[in-house]
């Protein structure tokens, strides 16, 4: 705080610091200090699945805190490509497949878009409120399961984050629908070497 009250900002916390010695995290230092440390998911298994005729690899993880899994489409050989294209999305994909309703338009432009490239990874980030997706594999003949309110999806960056970093990806181009500031990815020792913007 100032003399007169008011929070200290920017400027005025620098010479407060520098005054009494002290040294300033920023936020986005904290947030990448500790996602970094914590392991917040484990690679259960993989397998082959075919979309829109291109093959790609499925990898599952285990949110390790909440039982929750998330999973990772691979395409390509993204240990020889050093900058893949990658995007993190929340869309319900397993109700939208094997129920046979109409997939997200942000499913369907990605990977009309990966079929310009060779190596690209979507992952899709799932609520803890969600069943897993073993789970939902195994009983998604149950519409009941799907009413209102309960297939709710969230985006969590800290998650995906450590998806890409399991998959070994230190570089990469951001496929995003806008510009992004994406925080403690450099704390994960991965950069955004571009974003591309696709509708």
């Amino acid at each position: 705080m100032n003399d007169n009250g008011t929070m200290a900002k920017g400027t005025q916390l620098l010479n407060f610091a520098k005054k009494h010695k002290l040294k300033i995290g920023k936020i986005d230092d904290l947030i990448a200090y500790r996602l970094n440390r914590e392991k917040l998911i484990k690679h259960k298994k993989s397998s082959f699945i075919k979309i829109k005729k291109q093959n790609y690899i499925i990898k599952i993880f285990e949110n390790i805190l909440d039982g929750s899994e998330n999973f990772a489409l691979i395409k390509g050989n993204i240990k020889k490509n050093r900058n893949p294209r990658v995007r993190v999305i929340s869309s319900n994909i397993v109700k939208n497949y094997l129920m046979g309703e109409k997939l997200p338009n942000s499913f369907n432009h990605t990977i009309k878009h990966f079929k310009k490239y060779k190596d690209c990874v979507l992952i899709f980030i799932r609520d803890s409120n969600l069943k897993s997706v073993s789970e939902t594999l195994r009983g998604y003949r149950s519409k009941s399961f799907y009413n209102s309110g309960k297939d709710k999806l969230i985006k969590n960056y800290g998650i995906g984050a450590q998806i890409i970093k399991t998959l070994g990806i230190k570089k990469m181009i951001l496929v995003t629908r806008s510009k992004k500031r994406v925080v403690g990815l450099d704390g994960y020792g991965i950069k955004i070497t571009n974003q591309e913007i696709i509708k």
